[in-house]
């Protein structure tokens, strides 16, 4: 028996409404790929591309399989795994349940003691999934698989984390064409040219999953993917998911060099400030549309807290010669995080302010940050701040958290109290009206002033957007924001 089946979980339940965000599952089109190469038979169900995916899962569900695979990551994708899992375990109850992904690979324990699953691949899963699937076509027992956590006699045996020690130009290329209709959708040719990173943003899944290593393909690798899928889908449009596009500025140029010969674009690229010492705006004039380079805060208590660095006046400098090219600029801000002062809120309000001005165009959103296990500011954080990290809590994740669904989950965020949570909320509705661009027609943000002195004194001074009724649609904002924090968050 070869048949697998993959389903990707990482859909809004009301995806086909106009509160929907919309992305590849890379990671899965990996894993079936790597599958697929070595002769077993993968179907993907998408439910962002089929409404009725219970009923094609029932009828996949009719078919001899060899497992079925799911992918884990913090936010309402936990609760489509959770139901998925149950819905599957119902039907076919022996059926084993694969699950992957940083959550995963995070709290094994808790996902084996309150949802169905048989096995978890940890850490990058290209080799390993191969693996089990061969002990599972055999018959065999995965004891021997040191990546894989599983159940043995009630007792629970947690694999090694792996860190990927091959070169990436020997993996298989994600399979798009398992994902044909969602690409024609989508617009757009998505690609992963790297993989980990080496800062050690303390906030990130990847100081415990990759162990800071990181690893770029080549550039000839890369434009070899580019001209097959460009031939094959008859598009001319890339967007790179991947943070370290810029980290070797040579394999990066010649890529880009290549992509300006063809007339192939980018739709958004990724950059951190220093990768622009030797790639400059100017070189990615006609080629890139949108730079995507995340900030975080402008106060250095934050900065160290997030151990990321930023020199505010070398990134306004950035900015302008990035809008002087007609390349739109995109940043993000986070906030809630332990410790944090308004003195602190305020200085990125400011930074945000600035950023406005170089260019009414620009964009900067701001999220809640959001406890992911192990991460380092979660493992920094003293005895008197236990942080749930039951599957009910985790998936109630909301990271911007704004109408009609707005929330903030205390028990994931035990320095806040209920204050905090309102105060919170009612921010990130301002600081979006004020510099994410969302307007239209239902929200004053100066009914919020009026009940919170506290946000009033934060944005005391700050100019509302121009050209602006100073009131927007929450339906439209809450759209705009599903899709743009989509686009840089996904993978």
């Amino acid at each position: 028996m070869k048949n697998i089946l993959l389903i990707n979980t990482s859909f809004r339940e009301n995806c086909l409404s106009e509160y929907s965000s919309f992305g590849p599952p890379m990671g899965l089109l990996a894993i079936s790929s790597a599958l697929q190469e070595k002769g077993f038979s993968v179907e993907i169900i998408d439910p962002q591309l089929n409404g009725n995916y219970l009923d094609t899962l029932s009828e996949a569900l009719n078919k001899p399989l060899l497992f079925i695979g799911m992918s884990s990551y913090l936010g309402e994708n936990v609760q489509h795994a959770v139901a998925l899992s149950k819905f599957i375990k119902n039907k076919k109850p022996d059926l084993p349940i694969v699950l992957g992904g940083p959550l995963a690979t995070s709290i094994p324990e808790v996902l084996f003691d309150q949802m169905f699953v048989d096995y978890i691949v940890m850490g990058s899963g290209e080799e390993t999934i191969v693996e089990l699937a061969n002990a599972l076509r055999s018959s065999c027992s995965p004891v021997d698989l040191p990546y894989i956590s599983y159940k043995c006699n009630g007792k629970l045996v947690v694999g090694e984390i792996p860190v990927f020690s091959g070169e990436l130009d020997g993996l298989p290329q994600p399979a798009l064409e398992d994902w044909e209709e969602g690409i024609k959708k989508l617009g757009r040719i998505p690609l992963i040219t790297s993989r980990g990173c080496d800062r050690g943003c303390s906030f990130c899944y990847n100081t415990f999953t990759g162990k800071r290593a990181y690893y770029l393909r080549s550039p000839e690798n890369v434009i070899s993917e580019m001209e097959r899928w460009s031939s094959y889908f008859k598009i001319n449009q890339f967007e790179f998911y991947d943070d370290n596009f810029l980290l070797d500025s040579q394999r990066a140029l010649t890529i880009l060099d290549e992509m300006e010969r063809r007339k192939w674009s980018v739709n958004r690229l990724f950059g951190h400030l220093d990768e622009f010492d030797k790639v400059a705006p100017e070189q990615l004039a006609g080629t890139v549309n949108l730079l995507v380079m995340c900030i975080e805060s402008a106060s250095p208590h934050i900065q160290k807290i997030l151990n990321k660095k930023i020199d505010i006046e070398k990134a306004l400098g950035l900015i302008v010669r990035v809008t002087d090219q007609k390349i739109k600029f995109l940043t993000a801000f986070m906030f809630g995080i332990p410790s944090e002062s308004d003195e602190d809120i305020r200085l990125s309000i400011e930074l945000a302010d600035r950023i406005r001005k170089i260019d009414a165009s620009n964009t900067s959103m701001c999220y809640i940050y959001a406890p992911q296990p192990k991460d380092a500011i979660v493992r920094r954080l003293g005895p008197n701040n236990i942080i749930d990290f039951s599957l009910d809590a985790v998936s109630s994740v909301e990271v911007v958290p704004v109408p009609p669904d707005n929330k903030l989950d205390l028990r994931l965020r035990p320095w806040m109290n209920k204050e905090d949570q309102t105060f919170y909320l009612d921010f990130v509705l301002v600081w979006q009206h004020y510099f994410a661009g969302f307007q239209a027609v239902s929200f004053d943000p100066q009914s919020v002033f009026d009940k919170s002195d506290r946000i009033a004194s934060l944005f005391k001074d700050i100019s509302p957007p121009k050209n602006s009724s100073n009131i927007f649609s929450m339906k439209s904002l809450k759209a705009k924001i599903y899709n743009a924090w989509n686009s840089f968050a996904r993978f």
